[in-house]
C-alpha cells in the first residue's frame, strides 16, 4: 500500500500481488482482517506524537488477533554521522536532482557515506505537537469538509494520463482548465477563438510552452522531506500509549530502529477442566 500513485504505477506487475491506494491514517481495509504488516520508513515522516500513534492504531485495528507486524524508522543515533535535531528536512534524492542541468555541490571525501553526506546537509526544524488552532481544525475538518463533493473513485496519475494522449486525441480536443497549468497561457488564450484552439499546432504549442514552464520551475526549486528521527527508547514510549499491542523486539540496525509487535487476542483462551 503507498499513498503515491506513480509509486504504484512503477511496480512491476506481478499477478500474485495486489497493490492499494491509501493512507497510512486511514488504511481502506476491513478490521481483523490481516495476518502480517510490514511498516517500513513510514512512521519517521509524521510530525507529531498524535498522528504516529493513529497509525499503528490503524495497523491495530486491520491486523487478527495474534498477528504480527513489524516497524521500521530512521534512528537519531548514526554510526555515520550527527543529527542536530529530532525532526530534519532531509535533501530528496540529494545525489539525483540536478539545479539548471548540473548536480548540488557536495563536498566528499574518501572516508565519508552517504549517509553522513545526507545527515550533514540536512535542515534541522522546531515541529509544535498542535500544528494548527482547534478551531481552524473544527471549520475545515467538518462544515467545509462536508460541503465538497464526494469523489468515487481517483483521478490516474498525471504521468500515466500524459503518456496517454496522442496528437490525434489533442486535435479533436477543446483546451480547457489550461490556465490551471499555468496562468500566462491561460491569460493569452482569452482572445483566441475556439477553432484556432482546436487547431493541432496551438495544442502542441501549448503543452510544449506549459512543460518548458513546469520543467523551469523544478529546476530552481529544492525538494526536502520531513523526517522525524527516533531516540533511543522512543519506540516502547509510542506503543506504551496502545495497550491492544505487544512488543516482541527491538533492536537498532543498520542506523533504524525497528521492532516487532503482536496483537492482544481480545479472547482470552479458557481451560477446560474434566471433572470425574
Amino acid at each position: 500500500m503507498d499513498a503515491c500513485p506513480d509509486m504504484i504505477l512503477k511496480l512491476d506487475k506481478n499477478p500474485k500481488m495486489e497493490v492499494v491506494l491509501g493512507n497510512a491514517i486511514h488504511i481502506p481495509l476491513r478490521a481483523n482482517s490481516v495476518d502480517a504488516v510490514l511498516c517500513i520508513s513510514v512512521l519517521h515522516h509524521l510530525s507529531t506524537f498524535d498522528r504516529r500513534k493513529r497509525v499503528v492504531e490503524e495497523i491495530c485495528r486491520v491486523l487478527k488477533p495474534n498477528g504480527q507486524a513489524i516497524f521500521y524508522v530512521w534512528a537519531f543515533e548514526q554510526p555515520n554521522g550527527y543529527f542536530k535535531t529530532q525532526d530534519v528536512l532531509v535533501p530528496f534524492n540529494l545525489h539525483e536532482i540536478a539545479k539548471s542541468g548540473q548536480l548540488p555541490l557536495i563536498k566528499f571525501h574518501k572516508d565519508s557515506t552517504k549517509e553522513e553526506r545526507i545527515i550533514n546537509n540536512s535542515i534541522p526544524i522546531t515541529i509544535a505537537e498542535e500544528t494548527c488552532p482547534k478551531w481552524f481544525k473544527t471549520i475545515f475538518g467538518t462544515k467545509i469538509w462536508k460541503l465538497l463533493p464526494s469523489r468515487q473513485s481517483l483521478p490516474p496519475a498525471i504521468p500515466a494520463y500524459l503518456q496517454q494522449i496522442s496528437v490525434q486525441n489533442v486535435q479533436n480536443m477543446i483546451v480547457s482548465g489550461i490556465h490551471r497549468w499555468s496562468p500566462a497561457l491561460g491569460r493569452r488564450l482569452i482572445n483566441i477563438k475556439v477553432e484556432e484552439q482546436l487547431a493541432q499546432e496551438m495544442s502542441l504549442k501549448i503543452l510544449e510552452e506549459a512543460y518548458a514552464e513546469a520543467m523551469s520551475t523544478l529546476r530552481a526549486v529544492s525538494y526536502y522531506r520531513f523526517y522525524h528521527v527516533f531516540r533511543k527508547g522512543e519506540f516502547q514510549q509510542l506503543f506504551a500509549a496502545i495497550p491492544e499491542m505487544t512488543i516482541l523486539e527491538t533492536a537498532f540496525e543498520s542506523g533504524n530502529w525497528y521492532l516487532t509487535a503482536e496483537k492482544k487476542d481480545p479472547k482470552p483462551k479458557s481451560s477446560h477442566n474434566i471433572s470425574i
